[in-house]
């Protein structure tokens, strides 16, 4: 296999003549304005998008509001103590704690039971 690929490779060469690689371009670079710039100037480009006052306050006022009565779904999790179960509280998934109430369920309905 090595002769067949060094064969291929020889007689390609004749067909292909090999050209000289470009010399890469020197472009001058833009000196960052703040020292924060300097790694992220490199590789990432900046983009800017101009934040109007009427966007800041929106998202302003919609912030308090985590209670549970402004949440449209609460599960059975809402009535939990643990910080885990209580994150869930207000998926749309209808969850059961870990319990009797959750394997009654399962066999009743015939399904299987997903641990997270």
């Amino acid at each position: 296999m090595l002769r067949l690929l060094l064969l291929c490779s020889s007689s390609s060469s004749s067909a292909f003549p090999l050209r000289p690689l470009p010399t890469p371009r020197l472009t001058r670079t833009r000196r960052p304005r703040h020292p924060f710039q300097l790694a992220l100037s490199a590789s990432y480009p900046t983009y800017r998008r101009p934040v109007s006052t009427l966007r800041v306050l929106s998202m302003a006022e919609g912030s308090h509001a985590s209670t549970s009565q402004s949440q449209p779904h609460t599960n059975r999790l809402a009535a939990e103590h643990s910080p885990y179960l209580l994150q869930h509280a207000h998926n749309l998934v209808d969850w059961y704690p870990w319990g009797e109430e959750a394997f009654a369920q399962a066999r009743k309905r015939d399904v299987p039971i997903f641990l997270s």
